[in-house]
C-alpha cells in the first residue's frame, strides 16, 4: 500500500503540468546522483550543470543518517559569469532486491539553490522528490548498479527574467555506480558514479565516491 500510494503521487503530479523554465538559471540537483542506498563518504565529481556549464560539484554522505549535502561552482547560464550551487538531499527505503522482486527502491527528496550570475542572473530553489530504482550485478571484482531516478521538482525564480515565480518540472536521472573490491586495484572500496539528466533538466555528470 505504501509504495502505491507514493507512485500514485508522483503519477498525480505528473499530471498537473509543466512550466516553462527554459530560461532558468542553474539547478543545485542535476544530476541529482543518488541510487538507492547511496555510499556515505566523499564524492568529487565534474559536471555539466543544467542551464550553466562545466564545473566541480562536491558531495558528502552521513554513514549514520539517510542525508547528505552537497556544493558545486560552475560556468553560469548563457557560459557567462559563475554559478554557485548547494544542497542537502534524503532518502529511505521503499523496497529491498528479493526473488519475488529484483528491484532496491528508495524515495528521495531534497531542498536546495543556485545563484547565478550569468545571462539569466538570479537565484533559483529548488525542492525536488521522486524515486530511485536500481538493481546490481556482482562480478569477481567489482558490482554494477545501474539505477533511474525520475522526480518532480517545485522551482522557486527570484530577480529573473522569467515571467513565472514558481514552476513544476519533471525530470529523471539514468546512471550507473561502479563499486570495486576484493582486489580492485587502486579503486578498491572506491565507487566510479555517472549520471544524466533527461526532461526539463538537462545536464550529466562523472566523479568518484571514495
Amino acid at each position: 500500500m505504501r509504495k502505491n500510494s507514493v507512485l500514485t503521487m508522483l503519477l498525480v503530479a505528473a499530471t498537473l503540468g509543466m512550466a516553462d523554465t527554459g530560461s532558468a538559471q542553474t539547478a543545485w540537483d542535476a544530476p541529482l546522483l543518488l541510487p538507492p542506498r547511496p555510499a556515505d563518504g566523499f564524492g568529487v565529481f565534474l559536471t555539466d550543470m543544467h542551464e550553466g556549464g562545466v564545473g566541480v560539484l562536491g558531495m558528502w554522505r552521513s554513514a549514520t543518517w539517510n542525508y547528505g549535502l552537497r556544493g558545486a561552482i560552475s560556468e553560469g547560464s548563457g557560459g557567462e559569469g559563475i554559478a554557485l550551487s548547494g544542497g542537502v538531499d534524503y532518502s529511505g527505503s521503499v523496497n529491498r532486491s528479493s526473488d519475488d522482486f529484483p528491484l532496491d527502491i528508495d524515495w528521495v527528496f531534497g531542498a536546495g539553490l543556485a545563484i547565478d550570475d550569468g545571462v539569466r542572473e538570479g537565484i533559483r530553489l529548488s525542492v525536488p522528490l521522486g524515486l530511485s530504482a536500481a538493481h546490481s550485478f556482482q562480478a569477481e571484482t567489482a558490482r554494477f548498479t545501474p539505477f533511474i531516478t525520475p522526480r518532480i521538482t517545485l522551482d522557486g525564480f527570484f530577480n529573473t527574467i522569467s515571467e513565472r515565480d514558481l514552476a513544476l518540472g519533471i525530470a529523471a536521472d539514468v546512471g550507473l555506480d561502479l563499486y570495486f573490491m576484493n582486489g580492485g586495484g587502486p579503486f578498491n572500496g572506491m565507487t566510479i558514479r555517472f549520471a544524466a539528466t533527461f526532461g526539463d533538466r538537462a545536464a550529466i555528470a562523472l566523479g568518484l565516491v571514495f
